[in-house]
């Protein structure tokens, strides 16, 4: 009886960690801004994920699990750094997991002007970016 109550508290309490929380997957190649709307359309929060990083929202008031179940499902609006529609993930549950790459859209952005290229598909680095000190996402607020 003992097992069967703490089961059902560790399960509980697993569903509230998660329930609130999207997972954002930036699978492109482009640094995306990523906006979180709820089913009503308001939008609830945004953050930058920079490319092949992975980052996790959360629709928390206060405390653990407190969040407000009328907001969801949840829509993720991707956009490119200039502005531009990249993809639409739409019914997003919460505890998802969303990928920009799998959303409606046109899934790319404009090479930025400057001789600058968006990040490499091969992996292969510069010498200045392997001399970069790398940070937490930009999208982290400290």
């Amino acid at each position: 009886m003992i097992k069967t109550i703490s089961f059902i508290v560790v399960l509980v309490f697993c569903q509230l960690v998660h329930a609130g929380s999207v997972r954002l997957v930036n699978d492109s190649t482009y640094k995306l801004q990523a906006i979180v709307q709820a089913s009503d359309g308001s939008s609830l929060g945004e953050v930058v994920v920079n490319p092949r990083q992975t980052m996790s929202w959360n629709d928390y008031n206060s405390g653990v699990g407190a969040y407000n179940q009328s907001r969801t499902p949840y829509t993720v609006q991707w956009y490119c750094m200039d502005g531009e529609s990249f993809s639409t993930c739409s019914n997003v549950s919460p505890g998802g997991l969303t990928q920009a790459m799998s959303g409606v859209g046109p899934r790319a952005c404009k090479v930025p002007k400057k001789g600058k290229k968006p990040f490499q598909d091969d992996d292969s680095f510069s010498d200045q970016q392997e001399q970069e000190d790398v940070g937490p996402p930009e999208g982290l607020l400290q």
